[in-house]
């Protein structure tokens, strides 16, 4: 049964009583019925035309709205009928349809709403959506799901982990996603396939941020082989200060790990770093005088007009929160004091003297992240971390919800993608 929802001989607001005086001014100055009932046709027809998505129908309001099929960007959008009753009981609408969407790692909720706040009752959906809560944890943070508007208003998104004996097959590694001659590394597909793709041209330097066993060092080795095809024959330095075998398996032109302290003690070789970071410094400084006497703004535009054989430098560090505290704790007379200072340089020159510098933490803290460092660091890859506040120091709130595995958030400036990383096998 539909009703109608507007009424010539009532109106509701000064559109509608303007219409209706003008067509009466009309009709008793010409006394023609034509003209006053063309006038009022016009004129309604303007208003529904008008305020009809405001209103979401066109002419007649029904009384209920049917789940079926609607369309977005040209693409059909099967709604849920089970679905979107819950939803609508949970928040007392109508106005309310939900879409089901599968990925490798979540359930996907589409939610079509008339501007609902859907966090407020974020813990009622869970409870009737059979999530559990997490120990320990209140309100919204103890509701593992990811949450996000994918307009501001009128369709939210709602990313539920799916246990892992359901997940899909790993991302494989996708070389076909790279342009030879570009600076690109291809990460990981986003929950709808598309290729997760760095531009360093554009994003010079990103923190790769996870705790064990989400896919940290995938990303570096995924990285790292993405470089390698890019044609552009790239310096690699690798400051591995974990020894994760995987990172010491890549070619590079320079490794630094561990070594042995004078009671025998296997530690991180702080001083090898600093010596490199301090290297690479004094060659930034070098290729940014070169590239001013050619009138060249960054390695790019210098590999354009006078040398296209001019090489890329790539830094992996992982882990830098042990940089950051062997730097606090260090003697004062001890260069390596300076080593947090001599990366945030690097991360500051990196995009004109053409250093590509990926950082690596499992807990992202402020205090062994500095601003010097994270405010160049515009491209966020945020795996499973621990908690909210490893969340957002990280850049990107709602991460610590992430399945493990490669699960991943990647912030590109104000741009953030969901997806997971791609997996290369040990064997290739």
């Amino acid at each position: 049964m539909t009703t109608f929802d507007w009424n010539i001989f009532y109106p509701r607001n000064l559109l509608e009583g303007l219409t209706l005086l003008l067509a009466a001014a009309i009709w008793s100055f010409f006394g023609l019925l034509y003209t006053a009932l063309m006038l009022t046709v016009i004129s309604y027809s303007f208003w529904i035309s008008a305020t009809r998505f405001q209103r979401g129908y066109w002419f007649f309001k029904p009384t209920t709205r049917p789940a079926t099929r609607s369309t977005t960007a040209g693409n059909p959008v099967n709604f849920d009928k089970d679905l979107t009753q819950l939803y609508r009981d949970v928040f007392n609408t109508e106005k309310v349809m939900v879409s089901l969407d599968h990925a490798s790692q979540y359930d996907i909720h589409i939610i079509w709403h008339d501007d609902l706040n859907i966090t407020a009752r974020l813990g009622t959906l869970a409870r009737r959506l059979g999530i559990e809560s997490l120990p320990g944890k209140k309100g919204q943070e103890a509701i593992p799901v990811i949450f996000f508007e994918v307009w501001k208003a009128g369709c939210s998104a709602l990313l539920i982990k799916k246990k892992p004996d359901n997940w899909g097959e790993p991302v494989r590694f996708k070389p076909e996603t790279l342009t030879k001659g570009k600076p690109r590394a291809y990460i990981g597909d986003t929950i709808n396939g598309d290729p997760i793709i760095i531009d360093h041209a554009l994003e010079h330097g990103a923190g790769v941020f996870g705790t064990s066993g989400s896919g940290k060092t995938e990303v570096f080795v995924v990285h790292h082989a993405s470089m390698q095809l890019t044609g552009l024959n790239p310096e690699m330095h690798i400051i591995d200060l974990k020894g994760t075998p995987q990172l010491r398996r890549l070619s590079n032109d320079s490794y630094i790990s561990t070594t042995t302290d004078e009671q025998g003690e296997t530690v991180a070789d702080m001083h090898g770093v600093y010596e490199l970071l301090q290297a690479l410094n004094n060659r930034l400084a070098e290729r940014m005088t070169r590239y001013t006497q050619a009138d060249c703004d960054n390695i790019w535009q210098y590999r354009k007009k006078v040398d296209n054989k001019e090489r890329p430098i790539c830094l992996y560090v992982d882990e830098l929160a042990v940089l950051s505290r062997a730097a606090k704790t260090a003697r004062k007379d001890d260069p390596i004091t300076n080593i947090m200072a001599q990366l945030a340089s690097l991360a500051q020159l990196g995009r004109s003297g053409g250093l590509i510098l990926l950082v690596g933490m499992q807990h992202p803290i402020a205090t062994d992240l500095p601003t010097t460092i994270r405010n160049q660091i515009m491209t966020r890859i945020v795996l499973a971390v621990a908690d909210a506040d490893a969340a957002s120091v990280a850049g990107i709130p709602g991460a610590q919800n992430q399945p493990m595995q490669g699960a991943m958030m990647v912030k590109h400036g104000n741009r953030v993608q969901i997806g997971r990383g791609a997996y290369i096998p040990a064997n290739t």
